[in-house]
């Protein structure tokens, strides 16, 4: 990358280097976009990976620009940049541990993105994720449910992945072991934009449950199963625990 560079060139590159976990390049990148193109993906991009990092051993930081930025996109006449707002406050919620404000960010992001747009299924994992934090197991259930079939419509299958994760996460707050496991074995190596944290908590959990090849096992019939098979076998073990219709999604 070099001086001269379009402002689509640089986007696409942070994009990239976030999905692919790269914190310092995504970090310099929204750097360039700020002082190169007074662009507010550069807030996007710098607040959500120091906020969330893809390391899920790295400290969260919250910047001291964190609050004017989100105010400035908050701001904005379009509906996309208050969308990210929103979602930066959720994701912000989350780092401070208020799950409550986490939900309504989420919720006021969903509702300011196109369906199936990428932060539209990025506002809708971070609810379900909300949910889950919040003790709301059934409803965590349902919006990744919602997720999974809007995935399915649209024809985009890296949109299946964080609903996975959430009902790994539900399961093993049941102490669901090879559930767990099994559904461990669609997903990939490690996330690096949502459920970081929940996912490697998830490994490590498995390693200490389960013999190493009992998880190899698990993880090998859950890596041949699709995203809706997958979701029949939660729907089946979830419901030796909680009703999954008794609290309807808000």
């Amino acid at each position: 990358q070099t001086t001269g560079d379009s402002l689509s060139v640089i986007q696409n590159a942070a994009a990239v280097s976030q999905l692919l976990g790269d914190d310092d390049r995504t970090l310099a990148l929204a750097d360039r976009l700020r002082t190169e193109f007074n662009s507010t993906l550069a807030a996007w991009y710098g607040h959500f990976t120091t906020l969330l990092p893809s390391d899920p051993d790295a400290p969260t930081v919250e910047r001291d620009d964190c609050g004017d930025d989100l105010a400035a996109l908050a701001a904005s006449e379009s509906e996309l940049a208050r969308g990210q707002a929103a979602l930066i406050r959720a994701i912000r919620a989350y780092a401070r541990g208020d799950y409550e404000e986490m939900l309504a960010q989420s919720e006021a992001a969903g509702e300011l993105t196109v369906v199936g747009a990428a932060n539209w299924f990025a506002a809708l994992q971070t609810r379900a994720w909300a949910r889950y934090e919040l003790g709301e197991y059934a409803q965590a259930i349902r919006i990744a449910d919602e997720d999974i079939e809007q995935a399915y419509r649209h024809g985009d299958r890296s949109a299946m992945i964080v609903p996975l994760a959430v009902y790994a996460i539900v399961l093993k707050s049941c102490n669901e072991t090879e559930a767990v496991a099994t559904i461990r074995g669609r997903l990939p190596r490690r996330l690096t934009i949502l459920m970081v944290r929940e996912l490697a908590e998830i490994d490590r959990w498995l390693a200490t449950e389960l013999p190493p090849d009992r998880r190899r096992e698990l993880a090998s019939i859950g890596a041949g199963k699709t995203p809706r098979e997958l979701q029949a076998l939660v729907h089946e073990v979830a419901a030796g625990h909680f009703d999954l219709h008794e609290q309807p999604v808000a």
